[in-house]
């Protein structure tokens, strides 16, 4: 029996029905990584190292495809809502940028388009439908919360829209690569809008460090380790635990909340970006921790002391990378977390906030988040979890669409 959901933008072509369709999209923390591919033209190699898990905290999105219809557009986000009759007028950057991506054919580099049939198709009709989306998130959703909240919600946004396009998920890789291209798109934006009243001009290449790990930890789930090249190509390495090793790992883990708004790609990536081409030997051994962390996971060595220790060395060289990426508060917190138990830490966005994630002995975990307590400071337990972006049809949809064949 065919797939009914492939036909979702047809099934319903002769009277009017709604389709809903959830999708969910981890954060993600950094545990092994160099800050920037804007380094990795400037060291050996061209090559660079980002060993990152996603955790159950999601940010959760809601799409919409009522039929039929002549088609319009509802976005609603935090307390904002946009109605408008074509996708280029939405003005939440995100949503309006997918949009655009899963409404338009794609081509490859001649011009030539790319798209079966059978998505052309899909395209034509879901222009002809409304289109509502909203979203949700479970722990903050704003910017500088270091848990890439805004590369979940790009890669959310994607994996809706593809399943009420197509009937089905996007692959991972699809849904890493277009929420790059947005998330950059999204960062040049901002710059504009941030540039003062007499400048036309962000300085060149302020999108091409909003990073590649984001949006394919996100899209992938779980334990990866990602090796980015220069020339744009990513390898992705899967590493697998068992559930034993995996308690193990969640238990040694700590994220604290600096309660300062972290730095977002954007407001470093220029900065961070110079001060990195300039110090590429600072880069190479930043490298060099990444590799060794990972290779560490790999070989199942999952000593706290050695991971800590990993984490602190590592932060070391990341807080000499470039302007705002630590400050006074963050280094008085580092300083008051190792006194309370923390072998070493790392912030897990660009820095200047956020989350401060720290590695502590399994068995004074308790005890470390007491302490923190003690000292007017709140320490979450954290759970990895194995999953990546998914997305779904509701039932009711399906059963309809059963029905309808």
């Amino acid at each position: 029996m065919p797939d009914p959901v492939a036909k979702a933008p047809h099934f319903v072509a002769h009277r009017p029905k709604e389709v809903v369709v959830n999708a969910r999209a981890p954060y993600r923390i950094s545990t092994g990584a160099q800050d920037l591919e804007g380094t990795l033209k400037s060291i050996e190699g061209g090559w660079g190292v980002a060993t990152t898990a996603t955790i159950d905290e999601f940010h959760r999105v809601q799409v919409k495809v009522r039929y039929p219809s002549k088609g319009g557009f509802i976005a609603k986000y935090h307390n904002a809502e946009e109605n408008w009759p074509k996708a280029e007028k939405i003005r939440h950057d995100l949503f309006r940028e997918a949009l655009k991506r899963v409404l338009t054919p794609r081509k490859d580099r001649g011009g030539k388009i790319v798209d079966s049939d059978a998505v052309l198709g899909n395209i034509e009709s879901l222009k002809k439908c409304d289109i509502e989306i909203s979203s949700t998130g479970s722990m903050s959703s704003e910017e500088g919360t270091g848990l890439s909240s805004s590369s979940a919600l790009t890669v959310a946004v994607l994996d809706a829209l593809y399943m009420a396009r197509d009937g089905k998920r996007a692959p991972a890789e699809q849904l890493a690569q277009d929420a790059i291209a947005i998330d950059r798109r999204a960062a040049l934006m901002e710059a504009y809008r941030k540039l003062p009243p007499d400048e036309d001009k962000v300085p060149p290449g302020t999108s091409d460090g909003v990073g590649r790990q984001d949006p394919y930890a996100i899209a992938y789930g779980g334990w990866n380790s990602f090796t980015f090249h220069a020339d744009g190509r990513t390898d992705v390495m899967h590493i697998g635990f068992t559930a034993e090793e995996g308690k193990r790992l969640d238990s040694m883990f700590v994220l604290i909340p600096t309660n300062v708004r972290g730095r977002t790609g954007t407001d470093l990536i220029t900065k961070q970006a110079n001060s990195a081409k300039e110090k590429a030997d600072l880069a190479a051994k930043q490298r060099e921790i990444s590799v060794r962390f990972r290779d560490a996971l790999l070989e199942k060595n999952l000593d706290p002391e050695l991971i800590g220790t990993l984490f602190d060395q590592g932060w070391q060289i990341k807080r000499q990378l470039g302007d705002g990426i630590t400050n006074p508060a963050i280094d008085k917190l580092y300083s008051l977390c190792k006194s309370a138990g923390m072998i070493g830490g790392r912030l897990v966005g660009a820095g200047g906030g956020g989350y401060l994630l720290a590695v502590v002995h399994s068995e004074k975990r308790d005890e470390f988040i007491q302490n923190m307590a003690e000292r007017g400071h709140q320490a979450l337990n954290i759970h990895i979890t194995l999953e990546g972006s998914t997305s779904w049809i509701e039932p009711s949809a399906q059963t309809y669409a059963e029905s309808a064949l």
